[in-house]
């Protein structure tokens, strides 16, 4: 005798019930990992203060790709010299080039703190693969927050 074939409501259930195993899976990974992080962003925190550290979540976070949940940024002082070259060279950008893509590039990873790319190579390379633009956005959230200091500073 054969076995009877799953219905069609049979083969759904199986795969929800995958699914959610395989989810559950993911998320206590992604805890696991999220916890490691936030701990360096406490010790971050403590050693550049907190207005002067952001944190920028990942999205798509995969388990087992060795990447970090989040990036993590000083705020550069004005005075810094990483600023000031960024500033200059999108003052000068001509429309339509990518010029200020790259100044942001080079500012965020002149400003990235974690992960570190000298104490932790594969985790910041594993990082950079799996959100390849993450360099970009830290150097356009540093300007944008730069920026807010300095009217902050202002009112003041």
């Amino acid at each position: 005798m054969s076995a009877e074939k799953p219905t069609p409501a049979d083969r759904i259930a199986a795969a929800l019930a995958k699914r959610e195993a395989l989810k559950a899976q993911e998320a206590e990974a992604f805890a696991e990992q999220q916890a490691a992080d936030i701990e360096a962003l406490v010790e971050l925190e403590e050693e550049h203060g907190f207005d002067r550290v952001l944190r920028i979540d990942i999205g798509g976070w995969k388990p087992a790709s060795g990447a970090a949940t989040m990036v993590a940024a000083r705020v550069p002082m004005g005075s810094e010299k990483v600023y000031k070259r960024f500033q200059e060279t999108v003052a000068k950008a001509k429309p339509q080039s990518t010029t200020t893509l790259t100044a942001a590039t080079v500012l965020g990873e002149s400003c990235l703190i974690y992960p570190p790319k000298s104490d932790a190579k594969d985790l910041y390379e594993a990082t950079l693969e799996l959100a390849p633009g993450i360099l970009v956005h830290v150097g356009q959230q540093i300007a944008k927050a730069v920026e807010g200091k300095a009217e902050e500073e202002k009112k003041g």
